[in-house]
């Protein structure tokens, strides 16, 4: 049997516990092995038989919290920690697990504030708890929206040495969404050297692949960003456009139905579920998905030159050109209306074949 670092650890220590079943010290540190082994019934097991060993031993309600969070109990866990906050702890370790349940509850905002006012000092100092505070403000300033801020100091960290491997792997998806495709390079490959399944960095890799035309590489950067894990909204979302550039439409509309439902405020998801829906001939579907995409950002040319061409399959070019004319307000130079402009023009009825839908797909280019 092929042992885990973690597993053949945890073998050890119950080895060690069968000869000294008392030893409260040898029980906290089985839990944690358990913990990183994902046996979260024997880490509690641990914890619980420390607990009756040493029930004031100092490490137990922080390993109390990690099991609470193992098992996904966020509400105790965030009372446990804000309870150890309240007696004065302050340590980069709980302030970063604390930020961490806050993240999981979808309150970037109080993980942001919490790290906040540490922020300035992380590129001052080096060393693990360190890195792990820069990993979740910056995903916290990701999540909100404050990617300026973000982007700065992670460029001013960088300069000064002082970004660590893990938070640069979440730095390249912010240089990504700041337009700056050579940090996002550099600092995506930088994590990978040191976690080659650093999830943000693959993903930003795989979104540079998919801007430059090659869906077939994003796919592979992507499918590794999603093993052993659910995936979150926009991993799915990229690699179901890649796969949809790449004409594997069942399998596309399949991820970006998933992109949609874990991202339902993602416009750009139900604009490429619209596209993959319409290849797969259902235009009336599409135009659901589509109006959604249009109802979510009213400012997005290509969204509603989107819905432009679903509308025409559906109910014709009249019906279609006050879409079109919206599109072409909002701007006449991008791809997607140049698309719908060329389709609407065009004798519909051979469309329904979709050829001229394909052909047209092909010279799209999502945004990263």
């Amino acid at each position: 049997m092929n042992l885990t670092p973690a597993s053949d650890r945890l073998q050890r220590l119950t080895a060690y516990l069968h000869e000294d079943a008392s030893n409260a010290e040898l029980l906290a540190e089985a839990c944690d092995a358990a913990l990183a082994c994902g046996q979260h019934d024997a880490a509690s097991d641990f914890l619980a038989a420390a607990a009756r060993v040493a029930p004031h031993a100092p490490g137990l309600p922080l390993r109390r919290a990690h099991v609470h969070i193992a098992r996904g109990d966020l509400q105790a866990a965030r009372a446990a920690l804000e309870a150890l906050r309240s007696q004065g702890g302050e340590a980069h370790g709980l302030l970063h697990d604390l930020a961490y349940v806050h993240l999981l509850q979808g309150d970037a905002q109080a993980a942001h504030d919490l790290l906040e006012a540490a922020a300035p000092g992380f590129f001052r100092e080096a060393g693990m708890s360190q890195e792990l505070l820069q990993v979740q403000w910056l995903r916290a300033c990701h999540h909100l929206g404050c990617l300026e801020d973000a982007w700065e100091w992670a460029r001013r960290a960088a300069a000064a040495g002082a970004l660590q491997p893990a938070a640069a792997g979440i730095a390249a998806l912010v240089a990504l969404d700041c337009d700056q495709p050579a940090a996002a390079r550099e600092w995506a490959e930088r994590a990978l050297a040191v976690d080659a399944g650093h999830r943000e960095a693959l993903v930003t890799l795989g979104s540079l692949a998919l801007a430059a035309g090659d869906p077939a590489q994003a796919r592979r950067w992507l499918e590794r960003a999603l093993e052993g894990t659910t995936g979150d909204g926009r991993t799915w979302f990229t690699l179901g456009t890649a796969n949809l550039l790449d004409r594997k439409v069942p399998l596309a509309k399949e991820q970006l139905q998933r992109a949609a439902a874990a991202a339902p405020t993602h416009a750009a998801c139900w604009q490429a579920l619209g596209w993959a829906t319409l290849l797969l001939g259902d235009a009336e579907e599409a135009l659901g998905a589509l109006q959604r995409a249009v109802d979510l950002d009213g400012t997005a040319a290509e969204a509603q030159a989107a819905l432009a061409i679903a509308t025409g399959l559906t109910g014709g070019v009249a019906k279609a050109a006050p879409l079109l004319a919206r599109a072409e307000a909002l701007d006449p130079e991008d791809a997607t209306v140049q698309l719908a402009r060329a389709f609407l023009a065009g004798d519909s009825r051979p469309m329904q074949r979709y050829e001229a839908l394909q052909l047209l797909l092909s010279q799209w280019r999502p945004r990263p």
